[in-house]
């Protein structure tokens, strides 16, 4: 990867695409084939599991702009909104500084430990830690 010193922004930003198709394709699609056998029996229990509001309806709240531009929060909140609260972990922050406690959080991150260290991995080891290239540098 070439970038020059005077379009560093633009050049870097113009690359992110080809850059994190290269890094996570391969892990992705592998951990997605993975869980697929999983995902329908998920998906399925998560109705049964959300004994204490209405499944009728949900919204699902994912980062962004939008989301302080239009105070999402606040309209959530004056609404009385009695569905189910999905929010993807980028937007999990943004739920819990507002007073929203999410029924869901979902990610998309194809590494199959990464979130739950990020999160609070009770069983992360000195292996999990090198064997991830995520927070090093090089």
């Amino acid at each position: 990867m070439k970038v020059s010193k005077q379009n560093l922004g633009i050049d870097l930003a113009s690359q992110i695409s080809e850059i994190t198709l290269e890094k996570v394709s391969g892990v992705g699609l592998e951990n997605a084939r993975e869980n697929l056998p999983h995902s329908k029996a998920s998906i399925a229990g998560l109705k049964d599991s959300l004994t204490d509001v209405d499944t009728s309806s949900a919204i699902v709240i994912a980062a962004g702009p939008s989301l302080h531009k239009k105070d999402v929060a606040a309209q959530i909140k004056d609404s009385n909104y009695e569905g189910v609260l999905i929010a993807t972990e980028s937007a999990m922050w943004y739920c819990l500084r507002n007073g929203i406690v999410p029924h869901v959080i979902v990610t998309l991150d194809p590494h199959h430990k990464r979130i739950v260290r990020f999160l609070g991995d009770p069983d992360l080891t000195e292996a999990d830690l090198t064997s991830d290239d995520y927070f090093q540098i090089g």
